[in-house]
């Protein structure tokens, strides 16, 4: 397999987006006066929402609402709550010299990540971004990863992020796959998800994939 790609997680990997998802979840499960700590709130970041509701037991029609209600904030204020990591911008600089073609595969709608890109100056780094759909047709990671194929042709290469579904559905897809470890998963999340790497900190992501 000749690995040329990154398919890079955008929230936990690329940036850090607690503080607006944080404040979007709270929003969103104000009528049913769900409320978390921040270790809870921390572990709710990453997976699709539509999901995550689904595991705080939210009926299907209340998810719905819920999934409404996290955007009507997050859409306007929370994307930009945000911060990228240190290094990342460095990172991807090293890792397009060494020849390797960059794309964003996020759970996020595409809309909201390109735009996120685009403000935190990511994009030139990027040949794709591709996310969620609205609709929920396009949710899995697995999916979003066999859009960018189709949609922008890309091809073989790596899953890279830092919660289990990002593992789960770069393996589904055939994708080598790294974790890492500073963003909202830890280390035996990953492992137990199959992740073939797991790395600490941002350099050490682009050292592993330039060696």
């Amino acid at each position: 397999m000749s690995v040329n790609w990154a398919y890079l997680d955008l929230d936990g990997t690329l940036t850090d987006p607690y503080e607006g998802i944080s404040k979007s979840l709270l929003h969103s499960l104000e009528p049913w006066g769900i409320t978390f700590d921040e270790d809870s709130l921390r572990r709710l970041v990453g997976p699709p929402l539509r999901d995550t509701y689904g595991t705080l037991g939210l009926a299907p029609d209340d998810a719905e609402l819920a999934v409404e209600r996290f955007r009507e904030r997050y859409d306007v204020v929370g994307w930009a709550e945000n911060r990228v990591f240190d290094g990342i911008p460095e990172a991807l600089g090293a890792l397009r010299a060494a020849g390797l073609r960059l794309g964003i595969a996020t759970s996020k709608p595409t809309g909201i990540a390109r735009r996120i890109a685009e403000h935190f100056g990511l994009a030139g780094h990027l040949e794709f971004v591709a996310g969620a759909s609205l609709d929920a047709s396009r949710d899995a990671k697995a999916d979003v990863i066999a859009w960018a194929q189709t949609e922008f042709g890309a091809g073989d290469g790596w899953m890279v992020g830092d919660r289990s579904h990002d593992i789960v559905g770069g393996r589904a897809m055939g994708l080598a796959t790294i974790g890492v470890t500073w963003g909202f998963g830890d280390r035996a999340e990953l492992a137990d998800a199959g992740a073939d790497h797991i790395v600490d900190a941002v350099g050490d992501l682009a050292a592993f994939l330039t060696s």
